[in-house]
């Protein structure tokens, strides 16, 4: 199906390899901790994101609930999530093995067009690359808020979080401030991706490769993990310049303290 370049170069067989050793991990860790422990600043346990991810999986196998706001997004996890009712944890790892099987194949290597344009929440579309990056994203994030609770080591490799953001940045529209009346324009560099754009003008956010030579706000520099950690809010800003978000360039570089009151939580 040819190769396939956006935010990074990859093909259907490194995704799904990735996948299945992030599905592993999260399924061995979730399996292996207290089951109704609260999570550090959640009221979600264990359980229920192990429930979580059986119902993100579910969207792969039997179509998605799209949500047309982030808020949205929050309102249909916890429906989806109480659906489930009381199921013990053990009952739901079994069914997220099963859908896993059924999702490799609807959605195998040897079948998957990365190309192909499927429609996400808030209205945006993106592709396939994305929609498989964001497995990995769900097993290897909700993996980390386990283990932080739990204290066990849990590495994010910058690999795996470059295939992340090459997702993200086609989700990030989406996330848009909607109410936001300022503009910046805001080059983001990232080792092992191409230069990328994020154009936000009037409560719209355009993201795109910055094939062009573009006059930006700011220059950030960054490690694909602290990025990836950061727009998911797994990093407060300060936190993520430490582990290396840097400012480096632009005509108006102050103007990245914007960022925040531009973009919705996830």
């Amino acid at each position: 199906m040819g190769a396939y370049e956006l935010f990074t170069s990859t093909d259907a067989a490194e995704l799904w390899s990735r996948i299945g050793v992030a599905a592993d991990r999260f399924a061995a860790l979730a399996g292996s901790v207290e089951a109704n422990e609260h999570l550090h600043g959640s009221t979600w346990t264990p359980r229920d994101v192990v429930g979580h991810l059986l119902t993100v999986v579910r969207r792969y196998t039997h179509g998605p609930t799209l949500g047309e706001t982030p808020r949205d997004v929050d309102r249909i996890n916890a429906d989806e999530l109480a659906g489930l009712g009381d199921r013990p944890r053990e009952e739901l790892l079994d069914e997220l093995a099963v859908e896993m099987k059924l999702v490799r194949e609807l959605w195998g290597p040897d079948i998957l067009d990365l190309r192909m344009r499927i429609p996400f929440h808030g209205g945006v579309t993106v592709d396939a690359a994305a929609a498989m990056s964001n497995l990995i994203g769900e097993f290897l994030l909700h993996g980390r808020d386990i283990a932080m609770t739990a204290g066990k080591a849990w590495a994010i490799e910058d690999r795996d979080a470059v295939l992340i953001l090459n997702g993200v940045m086609q989700i990030l529209p989406a996330y848009a401030v909607r109410s936001a009346t300022k503009s910046l324009r805001v080059k983001v560099v990232v080792p092992g991706a191409r230069a990328w754009l994020l154009d936000f003008r009037h409560g719209e956010l355009s993201s795109e490769p910055a094939v062009t030579p573009h006059r930006v706000d700011v220059v950030v520099r960054a490690r694909a993990e602290a990025l990836m950690l950061l727009l998911y809010a797994r990093l407060s800003p300060r936190q993520a310049a430490r582990r290396g978000v840097l400012v480096v360039g632009g005509r108006r570089p102050w103007r990245v303290a914007w960022l925040p009151s531009m973009l919705e939580q996830p």
